[in-house]
């Protein structure tokens, strides 16, 4: 209670009208269409569920007729006395071709209403067969007599029907070639069977067996005529025997099927359906509807939606009236609260432009002074840096005349040549390249391979000043050679790892450069030298984060890399801002990692190759 009293305190005088009209004209509104809309729901759902019983009393009518038909024809041959004389006992005289044609023509009778949907086969113990399929289908009566179920046929009572369900068709011609039962609906592979055993009495053994197979889509047929339902015909066991998808597979809600409710909300692989059903007198068969309750819902939303618009469009059309006039008195105000945030987000170039005779003119322009005094402070301090900076790389590289220095150390390196001192001549060589690039070089930027270049001649160099020769490896990408990179970020790193980490052992310095993700360039400098235990290494990190090129620079002055490692990383962070990620690892008697990730400029010409050494 004590946290509103305040929020609102705190909240403006605008903040505080609005919220205001908003409680007073949400909250009546809103318990409004809640309570409407929880009773038109449910007055939705059930004239849904009515539909839905409606629906499912015409496919049960459907369904029960087709059920009946099937029986009807195992009745009917089993108590046709000329069929079952032929069937129980015949002699062979009897049995001739045109006995045989008559049993079939009576099943193509019998069957005649679902042609060519329904498959009736009779079977004798003698394993004789009668069906009302024609010739040309592939198919082999006998085959039954092999099934798993059929010997369960022989525990059947004379009126018993034992139902297989559904199953894959065994008329193999109907599987190659399927026709069409009616217009728009294709032949599938799956039939429904029912069979009985034809016997004279209980206990008389069985002298033929009758199976009667129908198209499970002569089943499903009526049900397509319901687009807004997914209708379903379940045995007791859940396996769905037809319907419009999933034919043959487990209903997912078995328990829903013997719970006594013939209507419910179940959940099926996250979304609500309405579930109606119906059972048939038939085996314990279920008719199941399923409704997704979104469809049920999707009209009285569309209506609430429209409601919803209405509502919301009055309820702008009143704040942009009354903010119109809050504005009026408050937007000076609101105006410097903008340009205060954007200071404090580091924009310093933004200004209020308020002007007027009042209190809040006056502070506007006061405001606006004192932001063109600091802007300008900013700037000729960054000016100041900017040529404190270039004066002291010029004094670096104007210690030495160039051409002067250049002719000395050829002259030298031809005499030390002439005398056969190979090695020596390369020295020289190498240090006059290398002064020549650093001295003669007046860019801020150079491509990474002349910093490689740079790199590895003062490499070459300290090779002969120090008593155990080191290594070192350069692995650059292809891709990253060309790319743009401060001056002398290399050089430094590298004396350092001389210095400190393999000045008194042989080692290994590897320098790699390769393109990271989001457009950024990494540089890598390792070495297997002595590394630093966790104390040194925390201790050098915070010295490197406090450094400023206003700072004293530790290194020593009269080395080739006087600018330093602390200042390589100050350059960096100059340049790069708070773009540049440089991070040092280091173990004791392991070596040190120093990894650099800046951004890559955009790109140009680059080419193919590698740099090693």
């Amino acid at each position: 209670m004590k946290r509103i009293p305040e929020f609102i305190r705190n909240s403006s005088l605008r903040q505080k009208i609005i919220l205001t009209s908003l409680v007073c004209l949400i909250v009546p509104v809103a318990c409004i269409v809640l309570i409407t809309s929880s009773f038109t729901k449910n007055i939705m759902r059930d004239q849904a569920l009515s539909n839905a019983s409606e629906s499912l009393n015409v496919v049960r009518t459907h369904t029960t007729k087709i059920i009946n038909d099937m029986i009807g024809v195992a009745n009917y041959m089993q108590f046709d006395s000329d069929s079952i004389a032929f069937l129980r006992n015949p002699s062979f005289a009897e049995r001739t071709f045109e006995q045989t044609v008559k049993i079939d023509s009576k099943l193509k009778a019998l069957s005649n209403n679902y042609d060519p949907g329904m498959y009736v086969t009779i079977l004798t113990t003698d394993r004789r067969f009668y069906t009302n399929l024609d010739t040309f289908y592939r198919y082999d009566p006998l085959a039954f007599f092999d099934e798993p179920w059929f010997s369960d046929l022989n525990k059947l009572s004379p009126y018993e029907t034992y139902s297989l369900g559904v199953h894959k068709t065994y008329v193999a011609s109907e599987i190659q070639n399927p026709r069409i039962i009616d217009p728009g609906i294709a032949r599938n592979t799956n039939v429904i069977t029912i069979a009985r055993t034809l016997r004279s009495t209980a206990s008389s053994s069985p002298y033929a067996y009758i199976i009667v197979s129908v198209d499970e889509k002569i089943f499903s047929s009526v049900m397509f005529n319901y687009v807004d339902q997914n209708m379903m015909l379940i045995a007791p066991d859940g396996t769905i025997l037809s319907g419009k998808e999933q034919v043959g597979n487990q209903f997912p809600q078995l328990d829903k099927l013997n719970h006594p409710e013939q209507e419910s909300i179940i959940t099926i692989d996250g979304q609500s359906y309405l579930f109606v059903k119906q059972e048939l007198p038939f085996q314990n068969w279920l008719l199941v509807s399923l409704i997704p309750y979104n469809d049920v819902l999707s009209s009285i939303n569309r209506i609430y939606q429209t409601n919803f618009i209405w509502q919301i469009g009055f309820l702008f059309l009143f704040l942009i009236i009354l903010i119109y006039f809050l504005r009026q008195f408050t937007k000076p105000v609101i105006r410097l609260g903008h340009v205060a945030s954007s200071i404090e987000a580091g924009n310093l170039s933004v200004r209020s432009h308020i002007r007027g005779g009042d209190e809040i003119g006056r502070l506007g322009k006061s405001f606006d002074h004192m932001l063109d005094r600091v802007e300008e402070m900013i700037q000729q301090i960054t000016y100041e840096q900017e040529r404190k900076r270039k004066a002291e790389l010029s004094m670096l590289q104007a210690q030495i005349h160039p051409h002067f220095l250049f002719n000395i150390l050829n002259s030298i390196r031809m005499r030390i040549l002439l005398r056969g001192d190979q090695e020596n001549a390369d020295l020289l060589s190498s240090l006059s390249k290398l002064l020549r690039m650093t001295i003669q070089q007046q860019e801020e930027m150079i491509i990474l391979r002349d910093e490689a270049d740079i790199a590895e001649r003062y490499m070459q160099l300290m090779q002969s000043n120090l008593k155990e020769p080191f290594q070192y490896k350069f692995h650059i990408a292809s891709d990253t050679i060309m790319e743009r990179v401060p001056r002398f970020i290399l050089q430094p790193i590298i004396e350092n790892a001389l210095t400190h980490g393999i000045e008194k052992s042989k080692g290994l310095i590897t320098i790699k450069a390769w393109s990271g993700e989001q457009d950024r360039l990494i540089i890598s400098i390792q070495d297997n030298g002595a590394g630093m235990s966790k104390e040194q290494l925390q201790k050098l990190k915070g010295r490197l984060q406090e450094v400023s090129m206003e700072q004293p620079i530790e290194d020593n002055i009269n080395r080739l890399s006087g600018i330093g490692l602390a200042n390589v990383f100050d350059r960096l962070r100059m340049i790069y801002g708070e773009h540049v990620i440089i991070d040092i690892t280091s173990e004791l008697g392991q070596g040190t990692l120093i990894t650099i990730n800046i951004p890559r400029e955009e790109e140009g010409s680059h080419a193919e190759g590698s740099h090693r050494g």
